[in-house]
């Protein structure tokens, strides 16, 4: 097994040079992560990036996080959202305590989740008897532990927090106890496995539940006080770059060979696909260069022992979503420049179009977030608890 300690860079192209032997196609027509690619994500500890070096983690900052994903994404956009999914979800071993997540993060174990709380999960002494059944749950079979959003009922309402809000647990479920639902016939990022998954009257005990933003990490190094959603959003964002680099790079190699039919000159020589080329490498590099703006400046704070501030959260969502939006304006050019061709299925062209387009539905870099963060710069308080 290699090293979980390696350098995540070096981590990361490894694993991009495995996905892109096996080839996209593959991988999205097994609509999962393929077992062989799986196995090499887990033995190089890319599903484990953002865990704490005491259960074998990388514990990488968040901009190494960004930087590993982007490298995977321009080879498979689905490989690299089925590893931001285990980097971003593996901080949570440090919010269960060290005794669960040392039992429950073994050198082979992957965690995954949603925490959308579409759990519903009453006391029982020190445990809590849980059914739910949630949406999207990509990696799922790659995953030997699920976490899942619960909201805590009391009768027929929820129970509350001392500040009022509804109690919302995240709760972690072997394997064993899930049940997968084949949901996942798509459009973009097929090769995710996000299908639904469920659990049904399941008693998760009181120590394998967690209050995110609430519980105090046993492990109060920088990464595990660095805003949550924060770190989800980064990461959808680095899969959004990787793909927006992918589509510039197959527009070029297309233009540099294309002989458009009537035309006697090859595509890369036209006027208008030279200043459509430059506008999207001028769009992406300043949206990427915004991002990492933003993560420098929360990190430098979270490194200094504070935490990062609302309008410095709010930045990382901004930066997140413009991210995500300029990635697919780009991609967007370059399948309009790529003309026909691009239409085919052996097109990267038609794949990142795809791809991109499925990213942009997340709830973390959906249009509402211009709203959310707009709120924010205006000085006014933000309309949900996920910032």
């Amino acid at each position: 097994m290699t090293s979980l300690r390696m350098d995540p860079i070096v981590a990361a192209e490894s694993f991009a040079g495995s996905a892109r032997e096996f080839g996209s196609e593959a991988i999205e027509q097994a609509r999962r992560l393929p077992e062989p690619l799986a196995r090499k994500a887990i033995d190089l500890g890319l599903m484990r990036l953002g865990a704490p070096h005491e259960v074998g983690g990388l514990e990488a900052d968040p901009a190494t996080i960004v930087r590993a994903l982007e490298l995977i994404a321009r080879d498979d956009a689905s490989a690299a959202w089925v590893v931001m999914i285990g980097a971003t979800t593996s901080p949570m071993t440090a919010t269960y305590s060290l005794e669960v997540s040392r039992a429950a993060f073994g050198p082979d174990d992957v965690w995954c989740g949603v925490a959308a709380p579409m759990g519903r999960a009453r006391r029982e002494g020190d445990a809590f008897r849980v059914s739910g059944r949630w949406p999207f749950g990509s990696g799922s079979q790659v995953a030997t532990w699920m976490t899942g959003g619960c909201l805590v009922m009391d009768g027929d309402g929820p129970t509350t927090l001392a500040n009022g809000a509804p109690e919302v647990r995240m709760c972690l479920f072997p394997i064993s106890e899930v049940t997968i639902h084949d949901t996942w016939r798509v459009n973009g990022l097929r090769g995710t496995g996000s299908h639904d998954w469920e659990v049904a009257d399941v008693l998760v005990p009181l120590e394998r539940t967690t209050l995110l933003g609430v519980d105090t990490p046993w492990c109060p190094r920088p990464l595990f006080t660095f805003p949550i959603w924060g770190l989800l959003s980064l990461g959808i964002a680095g899969v959004a770059l990787g793909i927006g680099r992918a589509a510039i790079d197959a527009l070029v190699a297309l233009a540099g060979a294309k002989t458009p039919i009537g035309s006697q000159r090859r595509l890369a020589e036209r006027s208008s696909i030279q200043e459509q080329v430059a506008k999207a490498e001028a769009t992406l590099r300043g949206a990427r260069a915004f991002l990492f703006e933003a993560v420098d400046d929360a990190w430098a704070t979270a490194t200094s022992g504070g935490r990062p501030s609302l309008k410095q959260r709010a930045a990382i969502r901004l930066a997140a979503t413009n991210v995500a939006h300029s990635a697919a304006t780009v991609v967007d050019g370059m399948y309009t420049a790529g003309g026909a061709t691009a239409n085919y299925d052996s097109s990267p062209l038609q794949r990142h179009f795809r791809d991109i387009h499925a990213l942009t539905q997340h709830v973390m870099v959906q249009p509402t977030t211009w709203e959310m963060t707009g709120r924010i710069l205006l000085g006014l308080p933000p309309n949900t608890p996920m910032i």
